[in-house]
C-alpha cells in the first residue's frame, strides 16, 4: 500500500497479524493476513496495548503539527480558551428525541440559549484563566451561523475564532495537496484536536468520544483538566 511521500506523514500506522487482532476485537475472516490501522485513534480513548505503544498512537503527526501551528500564527498565535460545541441538528440532537428521562441534559437547554450571554461567560472565564486570550470554538460546520452569532458578542477585546475560518485557511494554503484532497475531513478533525490539546484552558462536550481523546492527550503533556464547565456556561445563559 502505497500512500506516496506527502501521505506517509499524515497519519501513523499499526500492521498486526490476524492472529494478533482477534484476543482485541471480533474475529476477521482468516483470508485476511494482517490489519491496518490508522492513529491515532480518534475514537478509541484508550487503545490496547496490544495494538501499538500509547505514547506514540495519542501523538499528531508532523503535517497535522504544521498545520496546527500555522493556522493558529494566522489567527493570530494567541488563542489559549479551547471549547468543544458538539451539538448539531440531525446528527447529535438525535439524543434528544428519547424519553425525557434518558435525554442528555443538553437537550433542555440548546434551544433556550442565549448567545450573547454565551460569549460573555466564555470571555470572563479567559479573563480568569488565561488573562483575556482569545478563544476557538471546535464545532459542527452545521452550526457555523449560531457559533457566528457568539463569536460577535464577544467582549473585552477578545476574539472567538471557529471551524469555517480554519477551514478556509486550510483550503486556500493546502486545496492543491493530494493528501488534504482525499483526507480533508479527517486533517480538519485531526488538527482542531491538536488546538484544542495545546490551549490553556480546554472547555470538552460531555459523553464526546472526540473530547475525551483530548483530555487523554493533554493529560500526556501535563496539561490537566479545567475547573470550567461548557454545561455551566450554558445553564447561565439561558433566556429569561
Amino acid at each position: 500500500m502505497n500512500f506516496g511521500p506527502e501521505k506517509s506523514q499524515l497519519f501513523r500506522f499499526s500492521v498486526l497479524k490476524n492472529t494478533d487482532y482477534k484476543p482485541v476485537f471480533k474475529p476477521v475472516p482468516e483470508k485476511h493476513k494482517c490489519i491496518i490501522f490508522v492513529l491515532p485513534f480518534r475514537t478509541i480513548i484508550k487503545p490496547p496495548r496490544i495494538l501499538f505503544n500509547k505514547n506514540e498512537a495519542y501523538e499528531y503527526s508532523p503535517v497535522v503539527k504544521q498545520i496546527t501551528n500555522d493556522i493558529i500564527t494566522n489567527l493570530g498565535g494567541n488563542i489559549d480558551l479551547g471549547v468543544h460545541w458538539r451539538y448539531n441538528k440531525g446528527d447529535w440532537s438525535h439524543r434528544c428525541s428519547a424519553t425525557s428521562s434518558k435525554q442528555p441534559p443538553e437537550c433542555k437547554m440548546m434551544s433556550k440559549l442565549n448567545y450573547k450571554k454565551v460569549a460573555e461567560k466564555l470571555c470572563q472565564i479567559s479573563k480568569t484563566a488565561t488573562g483575556g486570550k482569545n478563544i476557538y470554538i471546535a464545532a459542527p460546520l452545521s452550526e457555523i451561523r449560531i457559533i457566528e452569532q457568539v463569536a460577535s458578542n464577544a467582549t473585552s477585546g477578545i476574539k472567538i475564532f471557529n471551524s469555517n475560518q480554519m477551514m478556509q485557511y486550510a483550503s486556500d494554503k493546502y486545496g492543491a495537496c493530494s493528501w488534504f484532497q482525499d483526507y480533508e475531513g479527517e486533517i480538519i478533525s485531526l488538527v482542531e484536536q491538536a488546538i484544542m490539546s495545546q490551549v490553556k484552558e480546554f472547555l470538552p462536550w460531555p459523553t464526546s468520544s472526540w473530547s475525551s481523546r483530548i483530555n487523554d492527550y493533554r493529560q500526556k503533556i501535563h496539561k490537566w483538566g479545567s475547573s470550567n464547565n461548557l454545561m455551566q456556561v450554558f445553564s447561565e445563559s439561558l433566556n429569561e
